[in-house]
């Protein structure tokens, strides 16, 4: 059974069907009952009620484009209709042909809405043509005289049929104006709210330009330094060990350039395997090798990475928060590389005797949290909507007193990411951050129920 659409009925159609069904099944009712109805009348009129009732129904129900389509079965019908009250009238002496007048205007109606182009005018004139024809074979051969009362009526009937096409044919063209006025301001808003989406599309382009501009800048800034000082360190060293008089230094003096050496291309190794691993995931070519991981071996290799223990000697580093419990499934690799990206600021910012502490959650959903909390300098408001970006620092790139590419933060987001996690940062100047690393379920191992709530920044 179809769908019933309102929405892509003809309505005005649909109107024009339905009350001319209601009509001629009133005069269906109305003339059978009184034997008002001459032997055609007494199929034509329910003839037309039917058609007029599937011509509604078809108006309602079926898509636009059936239209035209009905509107040809319309004209025919009730034109056939119409010209067989004319040839009743032209050639019999008993008809109703005043009662057939009465239908000329629906008929006019039907034509002025069943299309919206020049054929309607082909259809008027083409009835207008055989209704003149046949009063005139009816004069001519026929029992109508134009003395009596049904020729009378026949003529009445071409002259009213030249007024109606006439009204109905200004109707039409005030509806199509209407109609072309209507379809033009839609065009218009149309193109105003094109126009202004474009408008919006450019000023998003712009503003995306200019922070591809300013991500630019902030990298040639961090790059400029991050690079010239261990190149710098490289060479200036080399260049001393290399100088023949260097013989005159101890050895100890030379283990220690040697060292600084080593030191540095460890670091320029660091920096160029970070932005290779962005561009890798930023590219879609990096595989995850996935196994088993601890939290808290995790934390431990980052710790051992970032310096040997002796540099934290005077700082409070709690690892107690964490469970052993707590395992996902992970690259152990990138897992090591994010806590060490986010427990090499958590050390940097902090001062030598601030505190650093790794709790670890689950949490009722599912999900596993690990929480990097420091007590250090915190992170400026404007600057943390945009630090997991790429090149972006806590500090000015230009006067910052601590180095960093800042490529860090976006790495870790990335690898988060790529295991279908998450990382979020929240902060406060001069109270400290909060890095929290979340795990989706299907990538959690864990022998203890979960436990309500999250875990939030003090």
């Amino acid at each position: 059974m179809p769908k019933f659409s309102i929405h892509k009925a003809n309505k005005k159609m649909a109107v024009i069907a339905g009350g001319v069904c209601a009509a001629a099944a009133t005069c269906s009712y109305v003339g059978f009952n009184n034997q008002l109805m001459t032997p055609i009348e007494h199929f034509t009129v329910p003839l037309v009620s039917v058609v007029s009732a599937l011509l509604c129904l078809g108006y309602i129900n079926l898509p636009r484009h059936y239209d035209r389509m009905l509107g040809n079965i319309y004209v025919v019908s009730t034109g056939v209709f119409l010209l067989s009250g004319q040839f009743e009238a032209a050639f019999t002496q008993g008809n109703n042909f005043d009662f057939y007048q009465i239908w000329i205007p629906p008929f006019y109606l039907m034509l002025t809405f069943s299309y919206i182009e020049g054929p309607r005018y082909k259809w008027m004139f083409i009835f207008f043509g055989i209704s003149v024809v046949t009063t005139g074979l009816g004069f001519a051969i026929g029992p109508a005289s134009p003395s009596e009362i049904g020729g009378l009526l026949m003529i009445n009937s071409l002259f009213g049929q030249i007024v109606v096409v006439a009204v109905f044919g200004v109707l039409g063209e005030t509806l199509r104006k209407a109609g072309a006025q209507a379809a033009e301001a839609k065009t218009l808003a149309l193109s105003t709210e094109r126009l202004k989406a474009a408008a919006e599309i450019a000023h998003i382009a712009r503003l995306e330009a200019e922070q591809a501009s300013a991500a630019k800048s902030a990298f040639i800034a961090n790059m400029s330094h991050e690079l010239r000082t261990p190149l710098n360190a490289i060479i200036g060293f080399s260049d001393i060990l290399a100088d023949p008089d260097v013989a005159s230094l101890n050895k100890d003096k030379s283990s220690e350039y040697a060292a600084d050496i080593n030191a540095s291309g460890h670091h320029l190794l660091s920096l160029v395997n970070d932005i290779l691993d962005v561009a890798k995931i930023e590219a879609g070519k990096m595989e995850l090798a996935e196994d088993e991981v601890s939290l808290l071996e995790v934390i431990g290799s980052a710790i051992a990475l970032v310096g040997p223990p002796k540099i934290f000697a005077q700082r409070n580093i709690q690892i107690s928060g964490v469970s052993p419990d707590h395992f996902v499934h992970a690259d152990p690799r990138m897992m090591v590389q994010v806590v060490t990206n986010i427990f090499s600021n958590a050390r940097k910012f902090t001062t030598t005797t601030g505190r650093v502490s790794f709790e670890s959650i689950l949490l009722a959903s599912g999900k596993l949290q690990l929480s990097i909390i420091d007590d250090g300098i915190g992170i400026d408001e404007d600057v943390l909507a945009t630090i997991k970006q790429p090149f972006v620092q806590g500090e000015d790139v230009y006067t910052k007193q601590n180095s960093g590419t800042g490529l860090g933060l976006h790495l870790v987001n990335l690898m988060m990411e790529l295991h279908g996690g998450s990382c979020d940062i929240s902060s406060q100047v001069g109270r400290g951050t909060v890095v929290t690393l979340t795990f989706p379920p299907e990538r959690v191992v864990c022998v203890e129920p979960p436990i309500p709530g999250k875990y939030a920044i003090a």
